[in-house]
């Protein structure tokens, strides 16, 4: 973050809410910057993916797909205590207060530790289906200090689709389908939930929950000219 004590050196958006503005007004920018610590992130991603041709009839027509990836990263990070603009008795800026503290072995934003997929498939003839699951574990939003930080908890779902075709030509079918989403969920389960909290001995907090319905489900035509 950097502090600007006059508005002369700042070009600010051409807006209404940005004119006549007084002369001793604090702006703050920010704006990303390299690390000066040192970071590391490492994983390791599995798949597998098969179809069964070699099973006779309309055994042949299973399959499975499957993916896992875990993810393991740290940072340092310097936190900013403080920041706020000090004014002197006439009303200018004198300065800012602010305490920088390094930080090390902070977990990157958005990067949960474990995810994976498992998949279902058919297709034969004029069957086209799939069952899904997906997973994604718990989840760093935002860093704070003394372990408080923000949280994503950990999130599934899963998801059935049946399509069947008509018509001689597979090239211009119509497809006559049926969805079914979220089927772990009823409409009185959260879809997403977030915390504070949680890691080296601190509590766990819930902060907040997204309701989406719970289970859709989904019956449709589509025709290709």
């Amino acid at each position: 973050s950097t502090g600007f004590d006059v508005l002369q050196t700042t070009t600010l958006p051409d807006h209404p809410y940005f004119e006549n503005l007084p002369a001793n007004l604090f702006v703050e920018a920010n704006r990303p910057e390299n690390a000066e610590g040192s970071a590391r992130l490492w994983g390791v991603e599995l798949s597998y993916e098969q179809q069964f041709v070699d099973f006779n009839g309309w055994l042949s027509g299973l399959g499975i797909y499957t993916n896992y990836t875990y993810t393991d990263s740290q940072r340092d990070t310097v936190l900013n205590w403080g920041g706020s603009p000090v004014f002197d008795d006439s009303g200018n800026l004198a300065g800012r207060e602010s305490i920088q503290v390094q930080v090390d072995d902070v977990r990157f934003n958005e990067q949960p530790d474990h995810s994976g997929t498992l998949s279902l498939t058919y297709n034969y003839q004029r069957i086209d289906a799939n069952l899904t699951y997906n997973y994604q574990s718990r989840r760093q939003t935002q860093f704070s200090d003394f372990y408080l930080a923000r949280f994503a908890e950990e999130y599934d779902s899963l998801n059935f689709r049946f399509e069947y075709w008509f018509g001689d030509n597979p090239s211009t079918p119509i497809r006559v389908y049926v969805e079914a989403l979220d089927l772990l969920r009823g409409t009185s389960d959260s879809d997403l939930e977030t915390s504070v909290g949680g890691i080296n001995g601190t509590p766990r907090i819930y902060t907040g929950a997204s309701y989406l319905g719970g289970r859709e489900f989904r019956l449709g035509v589509s025709a290709t000219f």
